[in-house]
């Protein structure tokens, strides 16, 4: 699993110093995830999923990146969204898509999340009507 990396000396460095978004996949509240930048595997990332229970993958028990319906998802994306994102990425060879996960990762980062821009906007007319212009 490409989300699941090897754990290494310096991969537990990330795990030690990022945030744990989630245990087993449940979210955990009150914890932000960070930027999300073009490469998860490195430090600081956005954040990780920690494994507590369970684990895809025997070389990692410790630990997982983000997907990139993840990285979509704190972006305020949604899943029909996501869903329509990956149909239209096309396979240009066998195995190979046109976006690989690190293009989708970095995609879903070069840009602002949605919901707070409209909380932006929204705090801008307020402020606006509430002043008279």
């Amino acid at each position: 699993m490409s989300s699941t990396p090897r754990f290494t000396e310096s991969r537990e460095k990330i795990y030690k110093n990022n945030p744990i978004l989630a245990i087993d996949d449940v979210p955990q509240n009150g914890i932000f995830a960070r930027t999300i930048t073009t490469k998860q595997d490195r430090n600081p990332n956005s954040g990780i999923i920690e494994y507590k229970n369970n684990s895809l993958v025997d070389w990692n028990t410790h630990y997982r990146n983000l997907t990139p319906r993840e990285c979509f998802l704190l972006m305020g994306f949604n899943e029909r969204q996501y869903d329509d994102l990956m149909r239209s990425n096309v396979s240009v060879r066998e195995g190979k898509r046109m976006l690989a996960d690190t293009k989708l990762i970095k995609l879903a980062g070069n840009s602002i999340v949605v919901p707070v821009l409209e909380a932006i906007f929204k705090q801008v007319v307020d402020l606006n009507e509430m002043l008279g212009n």
